[in-house]
């Protein structure tokens, strides 16, 4: 007979039975003796059990062990547990999900291929991985409230609403932070394409702002407007040089009509 050295971590996912129910528990193994041997590791540690292991102490019965002899502890745990009638099935739901977590079969939000077992005797098969899959959600966005509802203190339902509501908000500013990181892309790319055109024209002008651009003191906006601004200024120029040169050119023809006369 193995000696017990403790309980396993996986174990110890799954809550004890209530105080009442240990004690009557406690009763029938003093009056009947103990009917199914605590079965614990190589190394002692509890794997199932663990409330006859208690009840056997309350009435100072040392209790038969056997060795585990498979090689999926975490799968064992649940089978052992997971038709636990003084549990809900959202308890049972949650504390199977920190078994699987605890096992590394939880990666990026969701569960590895075949990590989610068969079906929970009390609820279809569907019904029990939809609680399994919410438990998952509420280990990844809750973890802190995980234990209240494997003991039965929280609901799965109200948990999955934190949850939820955490998870949704994430994405939600996640979603606005990638709109406003496209928004920028596209602007930049508008940015570019803009001074591209602009540098078009300063090139194809031989702008004397271009070597402004060139030796980085001015920007292409600024230079492009400069330019803009001095190509106005020299067309009003031209403009005041034309009307000017029309003045004169009738001045001398009024000149030479009245000469004529």
């Amino acid at each position: 007979m193995a000696t017990i050295n403790g309980v396993h971590p996986y174990a110890d996912k799954f809550p004890m039975l209530p105080d009442a129910e240990l004690d009557d528990l406690a009763e029938s193994i003093r009056t009947n003796g103990l009917r199914n041997p605590v079965v614990v590791t190589t190394d002692g540690l509890i794997l199932d059990g663990r409330n006859r292991y208690a009840a056997c102490q309350k009435v100072g019965l040392d209790p038969e062990t056997v060795e585990y002899e498979g090689d999926d502890l975490a799968e064992y745990v649940i089978d052992c547990n997971v038709t636990r009638r003084n549990m809900s099935t959202g308890a049972r739901a949650m504390a199977t999900a920190l078994v699987l977590a605890a096992d590394g079969r939880r990666e990026d939000g969701k569960w590895r291929r075949g990590s989610v077992l068969g079906a929970d005797v009390t609820e279809s098969r569907n019904n029990w991985k939809d609680a399994v899959r919410q438990a998952g959600v509420v280990l990844d966005w809750a973890p802190e409230v995980a234990d209240q509802v494997a003991d039965g203190t929280l609901a799965l339902n109200a948990a999955y609403d934190v949850a939820t509501k955490r998870r949704d908000a994430v994405d939600a500013e996640h979603r606005a932070k990638a709109i406003e990181a496209q928004r920028k892309r596209e602007a930049t790319i508008r940015e570019k394409e803009e001074n591209d055109r602009k540098l078009a024209v300063l090139t194809a002008d031989a702008s004397p702002f271009l070597l402004q651009v060139e030796d980085q003191t001015m920007t292409i906006a600024v230079a492009y407007a400069a330019h803009l601004e001095a190509t106005r200024k020299e067309r009003e120029a031209q403009k005041e040089r034309e009307m000017g040169w029309r003045d004169g050119c009738r001045s001398i023809t009024e000149s030479v009509y009245k000469l004529k006369g």
